[in-house]
């Protein structure tokens, strides 16, 4: 009798262990697959960027395979927009999404897409000497009514060395050149913009020129004497950006 009600109290014993280690491991699957899909839905619905982060983070990358023109597509996140058009009156940029396949080359620093072939424009190693000086960028710009462009300029800074790099061109000076450099160490600033006949024939560098104002975002520089050679200078992030179908 003893041994009969030891054997019973035993698997009562067991039995209770047993529900209750699978009521444990029912409970744990339960919480690990409701882990599990709040990551799915997170990692799933990743916020869209927008325009303003766009144009202050996106990599810049630089059309070369349109002659003279160039052109900007900005990458952020795995998406890639082209600027279409700028608008220094309005501070207003137009931005258009574009496809492309990294699969289409072994370059990592380039990117073609349907809208043509464009290279890495690195302006991270760039450091601005003083904060009271133009950070570096990409900015916007107008020539005047000889210029076909989007007057987009990468600009960056070799010491003191302010630094403009035409991303796009026009028939004078053409993408990948430069536009400018300002010696930011003499005072007043040295100025001096490259100037050339159509097709970038008999290219020359033009010191008649000065700084009228220079902040963290914006700069002017004026000629002597040619108001209409006279050209502002804008960061993207001063810009309203429009995001077009």
């Amino acid at each position: 009798m003893p041994i009969t009600i030891e054997t019973q109290w035993f698997t009562d014993i067991f039995k209770r262990e047993s529900n209750q280690n699978r009521r444990l491991l029912i409970f744990s699957l339960t919480v690990s697959i409701f882990i599990l899909s709040i990551v799915a839905i997170v990692w799933a619905v990743k916020p869209e960027a927008s325009g303003l982060d766009i144009l202050e983070r996106g990599h810049v990358f630089m059309q070369s395979d349109n002659s003279y023109r160039g052109g900007v597509i900005l990458e952020l996140n795995g998406e890639a927009f082209k600027i279409i058009k700028t608008n220094i009156t309005g501070l207003k940029i137009q931005l258009k999404s574009v496809d492309y396949d990294l699969s289409d080359t072994p370059d990592p620093d380039k990117l073609v897409s349907d809208a043509g072939t464009y290279q890495a424009y690195s302006l991270a190693t760039s450091t601005t000497p003083n904060t009271n000086l133009p950070k570096p960028g990409v900015y916007v710009t107008e020539y005047g009514s000889y210029d076909d462009s989007e007057g987009l300029v990468a600009v960056t800074y070799a010491e003191d060395n302010l630094e403009g790099i035409k991303l796009t061109g026009n028939k004078h000076v053409p993408a990948g050149e430069k536009t400018f450099t300002i010696d930011t160490s003499e005072n007043p600033a040295v100025v001096k913009m490259q100037h050339a006949n159509i097709g970038f024939k008999n290219a020359r560098w033009v010191t008649e020129y000065y700084v009228d104002f220079m902040n963290q975002d914006s700069f002017k520089i004026k000629h002597l004497t040619r108001s209409s050679w006279d050209c502002e200078f804008y960061h993207v992030s001063k810009f309203n950006c429009e995001l077009l179908k």
